[in-house]
């Protein structure tokens, strides 16, 4: 019983840790070659619409991103994961702070293109 609260504690901690603070963000750069697939934490509380117009964004921007996912995290904070191709992070970042002024304000996107 003892072992198991200690993983659960272990498990709950690190999911906290994982999400980004309120208005910061965290963004985790995998590079796969001509790819990069981009993980981030973003430190609002999710909102469909905040969503639609990073995606809008960033297709207009010519980040070019592919495999799409935005959704709330298990905090209610929004989490966005996609593929774009290397070299993109200006576009991306640049995107990203015009949706979510309040990270823009707080030392705004700093995703890497490797």
């Amino acid at each position: 019983m003892f072992r198991s609260l200690i993983t659960l504690f272990c498990l709950v901690a690190l999911a906290f840790a994982a999400a980004a603070p309120m208005n910061q963000q965290s963004c985790k750069a995998t590079d796969h070659g001509l790819v990069i697939n981009y993980d981030i934490s973003i430190g609002r509380y999710y909102m469909k619409s905040k969503c639609d117009a990073a995606i809008r964004g960033l297709k207009k921007s010519g980040a070019l991103p592919s495999m799409v996912r935005c959704n709330a995290d298990s905090r209610g904070m929004t989490k966005m994961t996609f593929n774009a191709m290397r070299d993109r992070q200006g576009k991306i970042n640049r995107t990203l702070n015009g949706v979510w002024t309040a990270i823009r304000d707080n030392g705004g996107f700093n995703c890497r293109g490797h």
